[in-house]
């Protein structure tokens, strides 16, 4: 079985000085951005989440990941050893609202507010391991299997009321856990390959990647910039350097990684963890594809979101490539506090669907960047529909509530960002390389042929 590479978090997108360190927006981290993300607010002046930042932000300097934390209960007294929990500090990008540490000892999960006496960090391969196994003990949210019998009906995962939050850090955990097995797995393939040809892995990668990496051209390094010169916001001759170096850690990366898929494609490599899936409501969905498709792809997105814009051309070459074996839906998800058109945007296109246009119109809108009621109705000419009846409905509101629920319903999911996409449930986010998409629809379609021979 094919690894699945790790679904790793987006960094936000954030506008200079919307929120501490936002002024220092480097090309690297440019790179990286692949989400519209819905901003946060900052906590009131004199809160107690305000008073507690400086603590969290100490600990966050020394803490990576996971590891172990000794920590004593709000409510428990300050007099003898405080119980050990073992758990994940919930770390985020910009302002810490609070430091929270969700402790996996007591089967309801729940998520408590502690005092922190002792943070360790794991530094070996062998501690992250450990840290992990000792706090994902007491999951049970990844197995199947009933968590109660009431009058003989089985009570399931799915059929819990779960907030958004402990629903992303169930996510966090399991890309956690992802990353360490990937890496570990990957380390363990080039051990092996360097050890069969007698020399370091270092000097398998010098030998087998090095050479292919190169300097990159002037065009490369040009597209890239005039890709992202609203959000570099200097001259290319500035930052021409800095560029050069991304692109070519890009190229180091993407080619050893195709080294470890080589190396993995002639190994035997069997994984058994099965990702969260996130229930989803699909009536009165905008849905095309077969009913029986064994794969359904859930996309969240907003018209105005440049992210969303710059993933269709993937997800039109996904269509291209399953035909028939994914089925793909399509719900709302509006960032109004940063893209004030995209509600209205998201109405029109529902009002084209009732002449039958949904999915074409759709596919226009993401053509655009300026939203105006004289683009809708050009968007309608070129389609052939009737342009009138269309803005008659789009100002009517009838679709202003439905577009909300489905908004709602993806921050009960825990989603914040756009794009989001659900393939069967799992979560995947942000405007990816093709083959991110390829190997969890790869997976599902390979789970479906087992499952029905």
């Amino acid at each position: 079985m094919v690894v699945a590479a790790p679904p790793t978090m987006p960094e936000t997108s954030i506008r200079p000085g919307s929120s501490p360190g936002a002024d220092r927006v480097t090309v690297s981290k440019i790179a990286k951005t692949s989400c519209c993300f819905k901003r946060l607010a900052a906590p009131p002046p004199g809160s107690d989440s305000e008073r507690s930042q400086p603590r969290a932000r100490s600990i966050l300097s020394r803490t990576r990941g996971f590891g172990f934390v000794v920590a004593r209960h709000v409510d428990t007294p300050r007099t003898g050893w405080p119980r050990p929990i073992v758990g994940f500090l919930e770390l985020r990008q910009g302002p810490l609202l609070n430091l929270r540490v969700s402790s996996f000892q007591h089967a309801f999960k729940r998520t408590l507010s502690l005092r922190c006496v002792a943070t360790m960090r794991m530094m070996t391969k062998v501690y992250r391991i450990l840290a992990a196994a000792l706090a994902l003990a007491g999951i049970s949210g990844f197995a199947q299997e009933p968590l109660a019998v009431l009058d003989g009906e089985p009570i399931l995962e799915q059929d819990l009321a779960v907030s958004p939050e402990e629903r992303k850090l169930h996510q966090q955990i399991y890309e956690l856990r992802v990353k360490a097995l990937t890496s570990e797995i990957a380390q363990r393939l080039l051990e092996n390959e360097a050890k069969s040809k007698g020399v370091t892995v270092r000097e398998l990668i010098s030998s087998e990647v090095s050479p292919k990496v190169g300097s990159p051209t002037n065009k490369e390094i040009t597209d890239f910039y005039n890709g992202r010169k609203d959000d570099i916001g200097k001259p290319l001759k500035e930052v021409r350097q800095e560029i050069a170096e991304v692109l070519r850690r890009g190229k180091a990366q993407r080619h050893l990684q195709d080294l470890v898929d080589r190396l993995q494609d002639a190994a035997e490599v069997e994984v058994f963890m099965d990702p969260p899936r996130l229930p989803v409501n699909l009536e009165n969905v905008r849905v095309r594809g077969p009913k029986n498709a064994p794969v359904t792809i859930v996309e969240f997105s907003d018209f105005q979101c440049p992210y969303c814009r710059r993933v269709q051309p993937v997800l039109a070459e996904l269509n291209e490539q399953y035909k028939d074996r994914v089925r793909w839906a399509f719900k709302d998800l509006p960032l109004t506090d940063i893209h004030p058109e995209a509600m209205r945007a998201a109405q029109v296109a529902r009002c084209a669907g009732e002449q039958g246009k949904f999915w074409e119109f759709r596919g226009k809108l993401f053509e655009k960047e300026l939203f105006t009621d004289a683009m809708y109705t050009e968007i309608a000419s070129e389609l052939k529909l009737k342009a009138e009846p269309l803005m008659n409905c789009a100002d009517s509101g009838k679709y202003e509530q439905p577009v909300r629920r489905e908004a709602q319903e993806a921050r009960n999911l825990g989603l914040d960002g756009t794009p989001a996409f659900l393939v069967n449930g799992i979560l995947l986010t942000g405007a990816r390389p093709i083959d991110f998409y390829q190997r969890v629809i790869d997976r599902e379609l390979k789970l479906a042929d087992r499952a029905n021979p």
